[in-house]
């Protein structure tokens, strides 16, 4: 296991400091989480967050509208709008990150039920691509 880095030891010249809303997950809570942490954390934040939510004063326009999608059909089409959704408001609400749309997907899987979410994307300043994976289910 790589050491930690400065950014886990130090708040010192950050420029954004997040709430780590997976703090469980975290094997090393003692720490501030890395950058790409922090940013796959921010996405969690920003994918289960309802415009509206964050009151009056917090940026009421912040969110996503994937809740409207809780009893809708596990079609390609309400897919195709959830995808649309989220990479609004990605571009909106995320200036850290440069989506890559060709890698960004939602497929519905009937099994769950729910869909299958891949969101790529890279971080100025990183040479490697970046992406998460997971489940939403309905």
């Amino acid at each position: 296991m790589p050491g930690p880095t400065n950014f886990q030891l130090s708040l010192a010249n950050s420029q954004w400091i997040d709430i780590n809303s997976q703090f469980t997950v975290n094997n090393l809570p003692d720490r501030v989480p890395n950058g790409q942490a922090i940013i796959i954390s921010s996405l969690f934040n920003l994918l289960n967050c309802a415009p509206g939510h964050r009151s009056r004063i917090f940026q009421p326009e912040y969110g996503s509208m994937w809740l409207q999608f809780i009893h809708e059909p596990t079609t390609a089409m309400t897919a195709m709008k959830m995808r649309l959704l989220m990479v609004e408001a990605i571009k909106r609400w995320e200036p850290r990150i440069t989506l890559d749309l060709d890698n960004t997907r939602i497929v519905p899987d009937t099994t769950i039920p729910g869909y299958q979410v891949r969101i790529a994307f890279a971080i100025p300043g990183v040479s490697d691509s970046q992406q998460i994976q997971f489940q939403v289910s309905q």
